[in-house]
């Protein structure tokens, strides 16, 4: 395939896919894992449980989550820390 600047060998081209970084989701896992119930209100805990369960949820193998929705979950949980 030929470009007014050049051309391009369709069979070298090579996709990557650029990882996608958890490292804060999983901190932020792991410190609101630690918080207890009783120090909540039962509206309050039910947020941040429904918080934490998109983290995991992106975790499993398969899932190939995309920076913005890994973002989301992060700062869903977040709200909480």
């Amino acid at each position: 395939m030929c470009w007014p600047n050049g051309c391009t060998n369709l069979a070298e081209l090579q996709f990557v896919r650029i990882p996608v970084d958890v490292t804060r989701l999983d901190l932020l896992l792991e410190e609101t894992g630690r918080l207890s119930e009783a120090d909540w209100t039962a509206g309050s805990w039910a947020e941040l449980t429904e918080a934490r369960e998109a983290g995991p949820a992106l975790r499993e193998p398969g899932a190939n989550p995309a920076q913005p929705e890994v973002d989301a979950a992060t700062d869903a949980v977040a709200q909480y820390a």
